[in-house]
């Protein structure tokens, strides 16, 4: 299976959302420090706070929406919505006129627009998808995601302080071109046998759409061991670079002539982020072509151990040279086990109930980012070798959890070809 054989709803998807996450990346992570910068780091957190809350109300709502009247509309309208903001908050940070406020109220809203059309997406990719070329889909996903961040966070680095309003304008035009590119050549993925009539309340809608998922014990399952071991990556980032600006003393890494490197606890995190990023450029789509020939049970069992042990070194370690080589083991472990895990997603999900499905699943998301802040809070209690120990243990009971869902999943396939073959 080669890149050019997948559904062109999935390439033209890929290069859209390519060029919108290199303009996500420029944009995003430096808004905390522009709202921080003009209303203060406390009023700042709690307006990102109620920022996520909205946009997780949003894609909840979004999600059941898409399974009640089709993928394409939901991504179409939303995309529509998210243009007008983006061309409001240029027009904001332009130089006729200058408002936070507008600033802010326009990123609720794109939060919101995004939140809408996020599941969407999420399940018109599995519609487009099949269980054998899937590993190839999410490793490239994977792949060039991290590219965006490379690419994005670098652009925004040098010129998102001085140059907000041509990265608004191009996100503006980026997003014209999305609508463009949805609206001519992507085909819709879903269809409802039976048009239901949509709730007039929109909480009771929610409610009763998301009532079938939490009760659904095989995808709870999944999705705690998905939390698990996906937050270690955030808890260690987030506590550890913390840490090492306590800790790491300023020391020299290495000499050569007359030139030598210095590093102190900033530096040191700045590089582990690097190579954290490098390998995954560099050995992503080398990864996906491995795990293909591997058994998805073991290639998950080894990924999450090398992933959770990595982390595990670098949340105590002071040794630069350690701490580089324990982040690409944790790395190559990410570049196994993630493939794995996305393509297993879809088997667990209703055909009719997959924006719905997806939703919940990225709250996932939002879960780890609490989860990731917490470490920090409890890091300043307890010394840096118990929290290595409880990353670690994170990643052995997601093992076991993940290891008793892939036996009740063959069971359950085995149940079903049977079931066929009886038939």
């Amino acid at each position: 299976m080669r890149f050019r054989d997948l559904h062109p709803n999935i390439k033209i998807r890929f290069v859209e959302m390519f060029v919108a996450n290199i303009l996500g990346n420029m944009i995003y992570p430096f808004m905390t420090i522009y709202f921080a910068q003009r209303m203060g780091a406390a009023l700042t957190g709690i307006l990102l706070m109620v920022n996520v809350l909205v946009g997780v109300v949003a894609e909840f709502y979004g999600g059941t929406l898409a399974d009640k009247i089709g993928r394409r509309k939901v991504i179409l309208f939303s995309e529509f919505l998210r243009f007008g903001a983006f061309g409001v908050t240029a027009f904001a940070n332009s130089p006729w006129f200058d408002s936070t406020w507008v600033t802010f109220a326009m990123a609720m809203l794109l939060s919101i627009f995004w939140g809408l059309s996020s599941p969407a997406q999420e399940a018109m990719l599995i519609d487009c998808s099949t269980e054998a070329n899937r590993p190839l889909i999410y490793g490239f996903g994977y792949w060039a995601w991290n590219v965006s961040v490379l690419v994005g966070s670098l652009i925004g680095g040098f010129f998102f302080q001085t140059h907000r309003f041509e990265i608004f304008l191009g996100a503006t035009c980026a997003s014209l071109l999305s609508i463009a590119l949805i609206y001519f050549f992507i085909q819709e993925t879903y269809v409802p046998e039976k048009r239901e009539q949509l709730e007039k309340n929109p909480l009771l809608s929610i409610i009763s759409a998301y009532k079938s998922v939490v009760t659904d014990k095989l995808f709870m399952l999944f999705l705690l061991a998905g939390l698990l071991n996906g937050a270690i990556e955030n808890m260690a980032g987030q506590y550890t670079s913390v840490r090492l600006i306590q800790e790491f003393q300023p020391q020299q890494l290495f000499s050569f002539g007359g030139f030598s490197l210095q590093a102190d606890g900033v530096r040191m995190y700045g590089l582990l982020t690097a190579t954290n990023t490098f390998i995954v450029v560099l050995l992503g789509l080398v990864a996906v072509h491995v795990i293909k020939k591997i058994s998805q049970r073991f290639a998950l069992v080894a990924g999450i151990l090398l992933y959770a042990a990595g982390y595990a070194i670098v949340s105590f370690s002071n040794q630069p040279w350690l701490l580089i080589l324990f982040t690409a083991v944790a790395t190559i472990g990410e570049l196994i086990w993630v493939p794995v895990m996305q393509s297993t997603t879809p088997k667990l999900i209703p055909d009719d109930k997959r924006s719905t499905y997806m939703a919940v699943f990225g709250t996932s998301f939002k879960l780890k980012m609490v989860m990731a802040s917490l470490s920090v809070t409890l890091g300043s209690f307890v010394s840096s070798y118990v929290m290595s120990g409880l990353f670690f243990l994170s990643g052995v009971i997601a093992i076991v959890l993940f290891s008793g869902l892939f036996t009740k999943l063959e069971k359950k396939e085995q149940k079903q070809a049977g079931g066929g073959i009886a038939m």
